[in-house]
């Protein structure tokens, strides 16, 4: 085998491809023990930035954090000629990282589009359809205006503490709670894009026509929180732990899967689900505003309170398949 052919040294393990975090490349040295970053030994160390992609406890960031991705990498501190010592100084660099977010969705989708036959690529092609600009707008306005509530709300929390002598012992600065993301964070349309096409282009017109509006949303928002398990971290947590982490999950998918299915459903195209996506995994990942003890619940809350408000009063759109007359679902009168 190839890898039998590098001594222990220059053996590079990556694992869990498909997370990320702020973590070192690693490889056993001679002695088959593992040389920790702090080691001060004489081989070169490689420095892997976080991706992005995923962190603990949080919404995935990309739709594909599969195995394409170079995600979580537990790797390491080698020794390695110049050939190599460039190629992993490549996949460490930012353009990398950068470049992952574009082609790692295309190829997912690609192979998704292949397996899925000619009437799966037909469905997706379907799904990115034109819609109305209002929708678009609809999309964009619901993350963004959660985050900016959910900011405003702190910044006068924090305020009345300040009033009346608690807390920080200065007056809280309005602009430091409305930190702007960093533009290439954008580049997380391509995988909202994949995961909406798959989950509300394709499966969901199915699950729908199987089990009816409201059942089928919520299995595929179940689907698609079991999509997220791999990339999720569960290490060091206790069995009630990774119980709270996979409802923690469940709940993420579900809330914010009625959502994106409304959007779907009320527009005819997946981009505007894919809009509102996007902006939701750029604050998430960007620390919109400071961070506080409970802020992922409230906003989980909020994208809630918005899923219920959109199903209860405004009308959506089931079509059976495409080209279909689509018919009208109208919200049950209030009791």
């Amino acid at each position: 085998m190839a890898s039998e052919a590098l001594d222990a040294r220059t053996r590079i393990s990556l694992l869990h491809l498909g997370n990320c975090s702020d973590s070192y490349l690693r490889s056993p040295n001679g002695n088959g023990e593992h040389i920790t970053a702090g080691d001060p030994t004489p081989a070169t160390r490689l420095r892997i930035p976080r991706c992005c992609f995923m962190e603990a406890n949080k919404t995935s960031c990309l739709g594909v954090n599969r195995p394409f991705v170079f995600g979580r990498t537990d790797a390491c501190v080698l020794d390695h000629g110049p050939a190599l010592s460039i190629f992993l100084a490549y996949l460490g660099s930012e353009w990398f990282v950068r470049m992952g977010r574009i082609v790692d969705p295309l190829i997912a989708l690609g192979i998704t589009c292949w397996v899925a036959g000619r009437d799966g690529r037909q469905a997706a092609w379907h799904s990115i359809r034109a819609f109305k600009p209002q929708y678009a707008l609809l999309g964009a306005s619901v993350p963004i205006g959660l985050s900016v509530i959910i900011s405003v709300g702190d910044y006068i929390f924090d305020r009345i503490l300040w009033a009346h002598g608690f807390g920080a012992s200065w007056l809280p600065e309005f602009r430091s709670y409305f930190d702007f993301p960093d533009p290439w964070l954008s580049l997380l349309f391509f995988g909202a894009l994949f995961e909406e096409i798959i989950f509300r282009g394709l499966l969901q017109p199915r699950f729908i026509q199987r089990y009816g509006l409201y059942r089928g949303i919520f299995l595929v928002a179940i689907v698609w929180a079991a999509f997220h398990f791999f990339s999720d971290s569960y290490s060091g947590a206790s069995d009630i732990g990774v119980v709270l982490r996979l409802a923690s999950r469940v709940f993420t998918c579900l809330v914010l899967g009625f959502v994106f299915s409304w959007l779907t459903l009320r527009s005819g195209s997946v981009l505007p689900a894919a809009i509102a996506h996007t902006l939701f995994n750029v604050f998430v990942f960007s620390n919109f505003g400071p961070d506080f003890t409970g802020k992922d619940a409230v906003r989980l809350v909020l994208w809630a309170v918005v899923a219920y408000l959109l199903f209860r009063y405004w009308s959506v759109k089931v079509e059976d398949q495409p080209g279909a007359v689509a018919t009208v679902v109208e919200p049950e009168p209030a009791t």
